[in-house]
This record gives structure tokens, C-alpha cells and sequence, in this order.
């Protein structure tokens, strides 16, 4: 027996509801109840099956008493495809199913109470329903809509009192909305009102809590209000309100808010929010470039929830326009030219006349400036500098000085005044309280400590030569080691007692170098990249102008070692700040400044600035954001309120875009497993799955937890794969493979390698938008790792790299024809042979030239990779691909002479390159390329070459989608294949390479098999795009397989899944594609087998 149960679930959320304070999300066919001012899951509950829950009706209140408490318990309608069921909610957020679900012939589109007690339900097909109260069928006959079309949104207006008449508003396909007034019995009831103007098919009708008003979002991207006329819908035809267009692609609901505003979400990822006057007061992006396709808000219009197709739940302010930027003149005949941040409420600026200037920001909101210091030589060229702690201020100029202050109370009282430098000071850094940094033209770094109110050199450093030779950033590390970054990117850390650094990162941060480096303060998780424990030692916080925020590990030793990299969605970074508690990342894109929260990986604030070539100040105080920048010589401000930027996340998301590949990597550090997921926006994100509950966790805290978010990728990421212990690799479209290093347990990635496709020609090297990597499969054997690619254009390529180098880089191995068509899956069998899967239903085997005793990188198998050196019999060395070359070469040699093709015209041209480091595109790579395709005859063959690919009989009728392999014995292999033809075969593969068909069932679901894995006992697990999720069992003496269970998954397009056995001993399976689920799988009565479980599969 075998039984499966959800675990947890991370799918497009299609419904949010709004009650008292309690907010109901549909999320498959499941409805949790939260809090909504903190978000805390309350209950969640199992209503549907096979059907994901698309609406809630509240039910008239019947037992409710004068005194206007909320009553105990309140009846709800869920209903979601052709299903719905009646649920109760009492005042703790508890909720019951009091009428188990009624299924329905028709899809469901929206319910309304009726006054004698019944219910109407409209549906796609035009029928009005009229159901008992208690879901027992239907009362009487439905009646059907005139107009006999489908229906793709619809909302009823219940009758206030028995002698009025129910009113049914439909949007059609053909862009009209239809006010209907259903009859009964054997009547359908005439047409009232046609409403036109949409372009496209109506998705979502809504009605204002007054019924005077009604919303409809079309394909045409916009959202129409409509008007009651003459105080009934009935009388006069409704009045066009006015048409909102703001967003970008469709809109799938809109909603009033209160006050006479509008909301509307749709496709593009937006939030639209408009005054009454249909005027678009604010737009921003709200899930991550998904699609938004619930919205719900609290009676009171101060909050808005939205639900993305990335699973995520977030709550919104409902705030107006940002209020506009202010000016503040700088003083006759002068021009403001620096600003700096004091602390929350006061600002410094610099003049051209050499004043320095205390802004201070009133209560309400007005800025007034006091004169502190007026000094000639600061005239038309000044550097400002404040303290971490806001207490000192430093100035320096063209001549040389540097002038301090400190603060005495509310005002800058003059400390030091010294000339350090001969000429001009390049640039001027607090290192802390009482230390400063001065650096030189020549890269003369000078650092002075404050001994009594005078300033003394301490120590001093040299910058190696560079093109920009002085400091843009720089930070003091317990105990005394010195980081500094150069104008050329580079990083260098310094000791007291050497003038040279003792180690430099050389371009790290690109050509444009590092804007800050900030010093993390280590109590609690590091916010800055990952929810990883916490760091031992001082950490730092390095942004850049490539739009990165890296994190930096200073050792005892007093060296660097980079441990994570925040890519972010524009190109310049320019500061860390803390904000309410979490960091944020201050960027411009274009002539705007961003305000980016790296916990909540969104934007917070956006202003136009005028770009970051300016000079700003922003001041962060308990209540507000204060921004400040110098525009035209003068200052303009603005301020923000932090209630303003403050987003409470429900749910977080887990993928966004969908999910096409899953890795097994190893433990995670709460307990759970640690997931790659690769998905269709490029990116791939880092999961805990199936962490077990502890103490200091809420007792419904989800098995779903996501930890950080990896982006290099420039197309959809297709493959993912453990590679070793400590890292990833991941490769998708434009021929890209990325190779990752996991840190901090595997809470963060930084990019180590890079691999491109190019085509060489005679004139110039394009990109190949045509290649695309479909599979991953790695083997480590010692610290060398290979990994085997399978590609759209009919290659495998191999690449290798050394995981125990301390700087491990991913070189093109060999590349071999196998197939004139795409690959879509390969498999490790044993230690040098792949088994490679196509579009043509056929299985290939190559015996690759690279023959170790390594074994094939699994989940199960993460234990390291050994101290021994690697025994390769190729000459797969350290940084040398000789020995596989000179034996690939020789394969080529032949496979040329056979076509007669011409292989200079059929050669490749590979980028390997580290980020940030110059790509070298006009030589091409010394790897072995195989264009020559051998004999491709459609019958067996015997591998009697061992390096040419060998085309096997055929499984499936189309291509293979799914491919597994695991060890039988005796040096032969069983392999489980799913394919386009909906079939699930079980086949053996001997040493000597032939293949024999064990056991199938043509077809096993009822669409493409997208995913295998093979179970312990003989059984074999299956998903499909059908959703269904199945395991099969081969009797005994039997060829055919029998379903033993059968599970319905909420995911939509599944793409695979992923089995494996944790460290509790649960068989787990994440099944993936339009989100993700987590089911649990009781294997009961089953012979466990440690060599097949916990493998990886997709």
C-alpha cells in the first residue's frame, strides 16, 4: 500500500476575502484564514479535490444580537471550478466544513444568497442555478441566458427583498457585458442593458458595496466603470464612467476601495490605484514580475492584499500620491553642491562659497538651514564625510587640510584642524568613531586618529597602480585590518604594519567601482543576503556601480572571502541603509532613486531624483524617510512616511514564472532539505523543504521556506544539478551555464564560472538564441567534478572543474553529436557512461572518454567528496583537458573523415569567464568538438565503438521526457522512461548495452509524462501534466504495471518532480511546474533500498 498527503503547497493564489480582521486565501483546493494585521496563519482547511478555490460568499447573519458584536460563527460559500461547499468561521479564525462539496456539470462563476434561504450560481454556460441551502441539489429547473455564448466572468445582485427580482451581469467572449434579469421556470428572462466598449474578452465583473457601480477588466488591458442610472439597474441603461488604462498587459481584477478609488492587478505584475476621477494616483510592481490575479481590501480602504502567481500573499498601504518634492534655495549668490546625512532629522550640504549648512527637518515636514562653518578654503571644491555614529564630521579640499567636528548637544562644535596632504584630497572615509581615512592622487592612504583633539597619522598604505588611483570606499574590521576599494574596482585589505596589501580581489565590482562598504552588525541572521545563521567575525556589505551588493567575510587571518552576491534589477548600487528594522539597498535607474528591501526582495520607494551623478542625502528616523538632493544649485526634499513603505508578508513566494527544474542539494540549516529550483524568469532560488516544526516556530509554519534568490542567468534556467558537496550548476537558454558555490550552509550562492555558446565567424561572434541546455547531470569523483549537458541543437557537452581548487572554473570538456534532434534528458550510468533521452523516443549511450571510479552526485549522497586525488585514466588534470583532447581529437579524426564535413566551419567558440573578468571571445576554447553526426540508423546497434554515441530500439512514440535510472546488480541498470505519449515503461539495460522491456502501460495518464523516480519494492512513482501524481507496482511475473495510489496535485503545467528520503526517514516528493507541492509518501509494507532512494529526478 502507498498513500500520499500535502505536506505544504506554494501555487498561484486565486482567492483573497476579506472579513473583520480575518483574511481567507484560496491556494489550490485549500483556504487559510490569517490575521490581517499581522499576517499569522490562523486554520487552514481541505475543501476541494482536483479543483482550486476561485470565490467565498458570506452567507446572511441570522444570529446576530442588538449589540453589534460579530456573532460566532459565520457561513461561508466556497466554490472554485465546477465545485462548492459550505464552511463556517467562528471569532478565532477557525474554520469547519458544514456541507461537504456539491459537484456541479458546469464552472462556477459566481454565487449569491437568495432571500427565502436559497442560493443562485451563475456559471460559463449561461445557466442561472438556484441550489437548496444546504447544498442538497438543485430547487428548481436553471434557466438560461437569451444569448447562448460563454461566459468568462459573471456577478449577481441578489434582491433586497423577495418581490424584487435577481439580477445576473455577464461578460461574454464577445466584449460585451449583458445585464439579465433571469426568469423562472420555463422563462429565461429577458436581456436588460448591452454594455460595449471592451476590445477583448471580459475577465472580472465587479459591483461597489452601494450596487451602484460595477468594474469590468478586459483583455484589453483596461478597466470600465459602469454607472446605475435613475437608481435601478433595470430603468435607464447604465452610464459609461470613464475607461483606465495603466496597465501593460491584461487585467484580471479590479475592486473599489473606498472613497471612490480603484484597484486594479493584472498580468504585467501591477497595482494600479485610482482616484475617483479615474485618474492613476500610484502604480507599482508587486510580485516580481508575475501575474496578480486575486486582489482583496479591508472595509475600511486602508489595506490592500494581493496574491500573485508566484504563491505569495502581501499586504499593502492604501496611501495617495507621494507628496511632492520641495526646494530649499541655497543662499544668495552661492549653490549648494554636497549633502550627507546626519542622523533622522538633520542633514549636512557643502556650498561652492566653502558654508557648510545644518538642514533640520521639522515636525511638520519644513527643512531650515543654520550656518556652521564658513571656511574660504573649502571654496568650489569640498569632500564630507560623517561618522557612523553621526557624532563627527570631516571636511577636506584642494589644499590639503582636513578640518573635524564633533557634536556638542544640538550643534557642531570645531575639533581638529591639520594639513595632512600637499595638494588636493581625492577622497575622505570614516573608518569609525575616531578614525579617518584621507587618501591622495598617487593612492597614498593616510589614516588619522583623533589623540586629544588632535589628529595623528597612525598608519599608512599604498594603492597599486591603476588608471584611478583613490578610495571610493573603505571599512576598519576588528581587529585592525583595512578594506579599501579603488575607483577600478578592486578590493584590498591592509595590515598595521605593511605599506602593501596583503591581498587584492582584482575587479570584483566591475570597471566602475564599489560606492560603499558597510559593516554588518552580525546579531541575527545576515539580512543583507540570505537568512543564513549568523557570521562569525566581521562582515561586510560592499554595493557597486554593476548594480550588485556583495557580501565579504574578513577571516582572522585578516583576508577576504566573498560569500554571497545580490544582484539587483537596475545597474547602479549606492549605498546600504537600514530601514524599520530590515536592510535596504539604495540604487538609481535612470534618473531615479530606488529604495530596495533585500529581505523582501521588492521595491519600497521611488523618486526622480535626477539620477546618481547628484549628490543626496537620505535620513531614516522611527517614523519617516527623509530624501534630499541637490538639483540646479539648490536642495529639493521630499518625505515619505515609513507606514508608507511598510509591507506585510502573508505568504512568501517560492518561484516566480514557473518552475522548470529541481535539484536535491542536501540538509538545510532548520532541519529540512535544501532545494535548487530553476525557473522561467531566470533565476534560481535556494528552498528548505519539509523542515521539521521547532519550538520557536508557529505551529502552522509552512515546509516551504524560501532563502535566497541567485540571478546571473540572461535567459529561462532549464537545468539544475548538485554538483559535488558546495556546488550548484545551473544552465538554461543562449547557451549559458552558470557554475554556483554554496556558502554559509547553503543559505546563499556566489557565481564562480561562466560558460557560453558561441558560433565563430569569419567576421564576428553572435549569440546563439537557438541553444538551449534542457538536462543536467553531474558525478564527482575525489575533488573533480563532471558534468554532462544535454542541449537543443543534438550535443552533449561535458565540463569539468575542481572542487577542491580555491578558485573552481568550469572548462568546456568535449562536445559530441548524438542526435540531429533536441535532447531532453541524460543519466549517469555508473562512472563513465550516459544515457541521453531525445525528441525522437529513443535512447542513445555514449561512453564518454573520461573513465574514473567517480559515482553520480545525488541528494542522498552529499558526504563529501573524499581526500584522495582523483585517479582519471583521460588525464583529466588540475587546469589540464589534454588527455580527454587528444582522445576526443581522435574520435573527431574519424567522424570528419566519415561526413567529409569541414570541421573548421563547424567550430565553437566558448566564453569562460569568472564575474567580472574580461571575456576573451576571438580565440576559440582548446575543447574537443564532435560535429561530424555518426550513422544514425533507426535499428539497435552494439556499442562497438565506445566513444561514439549508440542509438537503442525505441521507447515511446515521441520525445522522452522523463528519465531515471538506478542500479540492478551485476553491472546492468533499470530504467524508467515517461514520454509524450502518456506511457510509463520499465526497462533493463545490460553491461553490453541491450535494452529489455520489463514491464509498461501505454498510456499511464492522460497527457505527457513529465516526471519519474524510482521507488523502493519495485514501485515507480509518475507525474504528468495531467496532474495527476501516481504510483505503480510490477507484480510479480507480470509485464504490466498497476496503480497502487493516485494523488491529485494543485500544480498546474508540471514540469517534473523530485523524490528523496530525508534525515527523518519520509519519502518526499516536491512535484513542480505553475508552483510547487510537497507531498509526503507513506511507502507501507516496502523493502527500502538505500542505492535508489534519495536520488533526484525530473
Amino acid at each position: 500500500m502507498a498513500e500520499m498527503s500535502t505536506e505544504s503547497m506554494s501555487v498561484p493564489i486565486t482567492c483573497l476575502h476579506v472579513i473583520d480582521n480575518f483574511l481567507l486565501v484560496g491556494e489550490g483546493g485549500f483556504i487559510r484564514c490569517h490575521q490581517l494585521e499581522n499576517g499569522q496563519e490562523l486554520n487552514q482547511l481541505t475543501v476541494f479535490t482536483g479543483a482550486r478555490v476561485h470565490g467565498v460568499t458570506e452567507l446572511p447573519v441570522h444570529n446576530a444580537d442588538d449589540s453589534g458584536a460579530p456573532p460566532e460563527h459565520r457561513l461561508l460559500v466556497v466554490y472554485g471550478g465546477k465545485q462548492l461547499c459550505q464552511v463556517s468561521l467562528d471569532t478565532g479564525g477557525c474554520l469547519r466544513v458544514v456541507r461537504p462539496a456539491l459537484h456541479l456539470t458546469s464552472w462556477l462563476l459566481d454565487i449569491a444568497p437568495l432571500p427565502e434561504g436559497a442560493l443562485a450560481a451563475l456559471d460559463t454556460h449561461g445557466r442561472l442555478l438556484r441550489l437548496a441551502s444546504d447544498l442538497s441539489g438543485q430547487v428548481v429547473p436553471p434557466v438560461r441566458c437569451p444569448d447562448r455564448c460563454i461566459l468568462y466572468s459573471g456577478a449577481l445582485l441578489p434582491p433586497a427583498t423577495s418581490a424584487d427580482s435577481l439580477l445576473a451581469f455577464c461578460g461574454t467572449v464577445f466584449c460585451q457585458v449583458l445585464i439579465w434579469e433571469p426568469g423562472d421556470g420555463d422563462c429565461d428572462g429577458p436581456i436588460l442593458h448591452r454594455l460595449t466598449g471592451h476590445t477583448g474578452v471580459i475577465f472580472r465583473l465587479t459591483l461597489s458595496p452601494a450596487r451602484d457601480s460595477l468594474l469590468s477588466c478586459s483583455d484589453d488591458r483596461s478597466v470600465r466603470q459602469w454607472r446605475r442610472v435613475g437608481g435601478d439597474w433595470r430603468r435607464g441603461a447604465p452610464a459609461a464612467a470613464g475607461a483606465l488604462f495603466g496597465h501593460e498587459a491584461r487585467v484580471w481584477s479590479a475592486l473599489p476601495v473606498g472613497s471612490g478609488r480603484v484597484v486594479s492587478v493584472g498580468e504585467d505584475s501591477r497595482v494600479c490605484l485610482w482616484s475617483p476621477a479615474g485618474r492613476l494616483v500610484r502604480r507599482w510592481r508587486a510580485h516580481g514580475g508575475v501575474s496578480v490575479r486575486a486582489a482583496a481590501a479591508d472595509p475600511a480602504g486602508r489595506w490592500l492584499v494581493t496574491g500573485g502567481g508566484d504563491g505569495a500573499v502581501l499586504v499593502w498601504p492604501l496611501v495617495g500620491p507621494p507628496a511632492p518634492a520641495s526646494l530649499l534655495a541655497a543662499p544668495a549668490g552661492d549653490r549648494a553642491r554636497t549633502l550627507r546625512s546626519l542622523d533622522g532629522y538633520r542633514q549636512l550640504l557643502v556650498t561652492d562659497a566653502g558654508r557648510l549648512l545644518l538642514l533640520r527637518r521639522g515636525g511638520d515636514g519644513g527643512v531650515t538651514s543654520e550656518l556652521v562653518l564658513h571656511d574660504p578654503r573649502l571654496t568650489s571644491y569640498a569632500l564630507l564625510a560623517v561618522s557612523p555614529d553621526g557624532e563627527r564630521v570631516a571636511l577636506a579640499g584642494m589644499q590639503g587640510h582636513v578640518i573635524t567636528l564633533r557634536a556638542d548637544g544640538d550643534r557642531l562644535v570645531p575639533a581638529a584642524d591639520r594639513q595632512v596632504l600637499d595638494g588636493k584630497v581625492y577622497s575622505l572615509h570614516w573608518l569609525d568613531v575616531g578614525q579617518l581615512l584621507v587618501c591622495d592622487g598617487a593612492g597614498q592612504l593616510h589614516v588619522l586618529t583623533d589623540v586629544g583633539g588632535a589628529l595623528c597619522v597612525s598608519r599608512r598604505h599604498q594603492l597599486p597602480p591603476s588608471r584611478q588611483r583613490w578610495v571610493t570606499a573603505a571599512a576598519l574590521c576588528p581587529p585592525e585590518t583595512l578594506v579599501a576599494a579603488d575607483r577600478d574596482g578592486s578590493l584590498y585589505a591592509y595590515q598595521p604594519d605593511k605599506i602593501e596589501p596583503v591581498q587584492t580581489l582584482r575587479r570584483l565590482v566591475g570597471r566602475y567601482g564599489a560606492t560603499s562598504i558597510t559593516r554588518l552588525s552580525g546579531s541575527g541572521p545576515d539580512v543583507a543576503i540570505s537568512p543564513g545563521p549568523p557570521d562569525s567575525g566581521c562582515t561586510l556589505l560592499v554595493t557597486a556601480r554593476d548594480g550588485t551588493a556583495r557580501r565579504l567575510r574578513v577571516g582572522e587571518d585578516g583576508l577576504l572571502r566573498q560569500t554571497g552576491c545580490l544582484r539587483l534589477p537596475w545597474d547602479w548600487a549606492a549605498a546600504a541603509v537600514q530601514l524599520d528594522g530590515q536592510q535596504a539597498v539604495v540604487g538609481f535607474h535612470g534618473n531615479q532613486l530606488v529604495l530596495w528591501s533585500v529581505s523582501a526582495e521588492r521595491e519600497l520607494w521611488r523618486v526622480d531624483c535626477g539620477g546618481g551623478h547628484r549628490s543626496w542625502a537620505l535620513s531614516v528616523s522611527e517614523r519617516h524617510c527623509w530624501l534630499s538632493w541637490v538639483a540646479e544649485g539648490n536642495v529639493r526634499h521630499v518625505t515619505c512616511p515609513l507606514e508608507h513603505l511598510r509591507t506585510t508578508v502573508v505568504t512568501a513566494g517560492i518561484q516566480g514564472g514557473g518552475t522548470l527544474s529541481a535539484a536535491l542539494l542536501g540538509p538545510a540549516p532548520d532541519g529540512g532539505s535544501l532545494v535548487a529550483l530553476s525557473g522561467q524568469d531566470g533565476t534560481v532560488r535556494l528552498i528548505s523543504a519539509g523542515s521539521a516544526l521547532s519550538p520557536s516556530l508557529p505551529p502552522l509554519s509552512p515546509s516551504l521556506r524560501p532563502l535566497c534568490t541567485l540571478r546571473g542567468h540572461i535567459s529561462a534556467v532549464r537545468a539544475v544539478c548538485a554538483a559535488g558537496p558546495s556546488h550548484l550548476v545551473s544552465a538554461g537558454g543562449r547557451g549559458q551555464v552558470l557554475l554556483w558555490e554554496l556558502t554559509d550552509g547553503g543559505t546563499a550562492a556566489l557565481q564562480l564560472s561562466e560558460h557560453r555558446v558561441k558560433p565563430e565567424s569569419r567576421r564576428r561572434v553572435e549569440d546563439t538564441p537557438e541553444t538551449r541546455y534542457m538536462d543536467l547531470a553531474a558525478r564527482a569523483d575525489g575533488g573533480t567534478v563532471t558534468v554532462a549537458a544535454a542541449s537543443s541543437d543534438g550535443l552533449v557537452r561535458l565540463f569539468g572543474f575542481r572542487a577542491d581548487s580555491p578558485a573552481p572554473h568550469l572548462s568546456l570538456l568535449a562536445s559530441v553529436p548524438v542526435a540531429d534532434r533536441c535532447l531532453l534528458r541524460l543519466r549517469w550510468l555508473g562512472s563513465a557512461r550516459l544515457a541521453v533521452a531525445g525528441t525522437d523516443g529513443a535512447l542513445w549511450l555514449w561512453d564518454t572518454p573520461v573513465k574514473t571510479s567517480g559515482k553520480e552526485v545525488s541528494g542522498a549522497e552529499r558526504a563529501g567528496t573524499g581526500s584522495d586525488e582523483p585517479q582519471l585514466e583521460s588525464g583529466l588534470e588540475q587546469n589540464s583537458t589534454q588527455g580527454l583532447g587528444g582522445a576526443m581529437k581522435e574520435v573527431r579524426r574519424k567522424s570528419v573523415k566519415k561526413s567529409g564535413l569541414d570541421s573548421e566551419d563547424k567550430s565553437e567558440s566558448v566564453r569562460e569567464s569568472a564575474p567580472g573578468t574580461r571575456h576573451n571571445l576571438g580565440k576559440p576554447s582548446d575543447a574537443t568538438d564532435l560535429r561530424s553526426h555518426p550513422s544514425r540508423s533507426h535499428s539497435a546497434q552494439s556499442p562497438s565503438d565506445p566513444e561514439e554515441p549508440v542509438r537503442l530500439p525505441s521507447l515511446h512514440q515521441s520525445g522522452i521526457n522523463a528519465l531515471e535510472v538506478a542500479s540492478a546488480g551485476a553491472g546492468c541498470a533499470t530504467v524508467v522512461t515517461g514520454g509524450d505519449d502518456g506511457a510509463v515503461r520499465l526497462s533493463e539495460l545490460s553491461l553490453d548495452g541491450q535494452l529489455t522491456c520489463r514491464a509498461e502501460l501505454a498510456p499511464a495518464h492522460g497527457s505527457q509524462v513529465t516526471g519519474v523516480a524510482v521507488l523502493p519494492g519495485s514501485r515507480i512513482l509518475s507525474v504528468s501534466i495531467d496532474q495527476r501524481l501516481c504510483v505503480w507496482r510490477r507484480p510479480a511475473g507480470s509485464d504490466l504495471l498497476t496503480m497502487v495510489a493516485c494523488h491529485n496535485t494543485p500544480v498546474a503545467d508540471v514540469k517534473g518532480l523530485l523524490h528523496w528520503t530525508d534525515r527523518q526517514g519520509r519519502d518526499l516528493v516536491l512535484v513542480y511546474g505553475e508552483g510547487v507541492e510537497l507531498v509526503r509518501l507513506d511507502l507501507t509494507g516496502s523493502d527500502r533500498s538505500p542505492n535508489i532512494s534519495g536520488s533526484q529526478h525530473r
